[in-house]
């Protein structure tokens, strides 16, 4: 039977427990059965692996368990100091640990908690900043935080589904290309050394192939020193505000993946804004701290330009659409929550819609590329193998 690792708060304290249940459902129903304050669940077997060298870098899952974490702690009526104190010696993962105590540091310091967030951006992403910073005031934080839990959750689901659809096309691809490379380089030639010996005619697609494979020869690694370059500048360079300008539009051009790239953009945004709004942020001061979340310069500019009409007065659907890069469904959609005095619900309605649109684009991207790659995967190998077989024939022929 499954275990698992669980924390409850009692009073001021979290208490570690490690216990047997068939699942997670059964795990939160005794919790609730004993009047214990459930702060974490986590099978086990199913942790965080440490990683050699360097930073261990925070990932969303890890995140969203905090965020989570905290606005359980928040609600139990504990100052933030002191849930900041508590998770700083329960957090497993070192960075996170590190990073939380530093907070609990500045907050007790008299620094105000999005300040003490805001010194560590590698780590608490400008979406938890900024909500916290509107919650504090507004005094909703534990609301905020598991708002933005909810949130993080689900761009982290949807940049995993991404990745899922993506990594089997491209594996496929890189795996036919290193064989092929390798047929091409290594094996050929040495058939074709043995033909020539025996003093046979290699046949038209032979030689072909050879041609080819000589091309290679001369290519790959000249090819190879490039690409190792481009990655090392791409590395260096990718988040400049040149470069994104200029590779940003490209993206959302590309067939198959633009469409998608736009989707996912639109989603990532029009979420935290809808988010930044119910937290009590205004529309003026929600507009530049959501755009960035875009991660696209095309999508973000298009509700920066739209954002310039509201502090003229306008309501933000009236222009938000202007330059077609934003759907028209979601400024009708927004339309009609302005009317009611309350966009924000509205616009996460609009971020669920697009979010299922791009779970199921990444289903049918991944069932239309695989049959295209494993044909041309295929039709690249047998090629090269006919290339092959085809002057075994004549070797049979001028052996006898």
């Amino acid at each position: 039977m499954p275990q698992f690792d669980v924390r409850y708060l009692v009073g001021s304290t979290i208490v570690p427990e490690r216990i047997t249940a068939d699942n997670e459902d059964e795990v939160r129903a005794g919790a609730s059965l004993r009047g214990a304050t459930l702060l974490s669940v986590k099978k086990v077997g199913t942790g965080m692996k440490m990683e050699i060298g360097g930073p261990k870098r925070v990932k969303p899952d890890e995140l969203n368990q905090f965020v989570r974490m905290f606005a359980t702690i928040v609600a139990a009526d504990l100052s933030v100091l002191e849930a900041l104190r508590m998770m700083s010696k329960e957090i497993e993962h070192p960075t996170l640990a590190s990073a939380v105590d530093a907070v609990a540091t500045d907050v007790d310091a008299g620094s105000s908690l999005a300040a003490a967030f805001e010194r560590h951006p590698s780590v608490f992403p400008a979406l938890l900043i900024n909500a916290v910073s509107a919650a504090q005031s507004g005094g909703f934080l534990d609301t905020a935080l598991l708002a933005t839990a909810d949130t993080l959750e689900e761009q982290a689901e949807l940049a995993a589904d991404v990745k899922q659809a993506s990594t089997y096309p491209l594996t496929v691809l890189v795996v036919g290309i290193l064989a092929s490379v390798i047929m091409l380089v290594f094996l050929l030639p040495r058939f074709a050394g043995m033909f020539d010996e025996l003093g046979g005619e290699l046949p038209l697609l032979t030689r072909m192939v050879m041609a080819a494979s000589e091309v290679v020869k001369w290519v790959a690694i000249p090819v190879a020193v490039l690409a190792a370059i481009a990655a090392v500048w791409w590395r260096r360079n990718k988040h400049r505000e040149s470069v994104r300008r200029t590779i940003d539009p490209i993206k959302l051009r590309v067939p198959i993946f633009g469409p998608l790239a736009r989707k996912l953009a639109v989603t990532r945004m029009l979420r935290t804004l809808g988010l930044l709004l119910e937290s009590g942020v205004s529309m003026i001061e929600a507009i530049p701290k959501a755009a960035p979340t875009a991660n696209n310069t095309v999508i973000s500019g298009a509700l920066l330009k739209a954002g310039e009409y509201v502090q003229l007065g306008e309501d933000l659907s009236v222009h938000l659409s202007d330059d077609g890069h934003i759907p028209t469904m979601a400024s009708q959609m927004l339309r009609a929550g302005e009317k009611v005095g309350d966009p924000g619900p509205m616009l996460d309605r609009v971020a669920k819609f697009y979010h299922s649109e791009v779970s199921r684009a990444t289903k049918k991207m991944s069932s239309t590329l695989e049959p295209i790659l494993i044909t041309t995967v295929g039709a690249m190998m047998g090629v090269q193998l006919l290339a092959m077989y085809l002057p075994m024939f004549s070797v049979f022929e001028l052996i006898g």
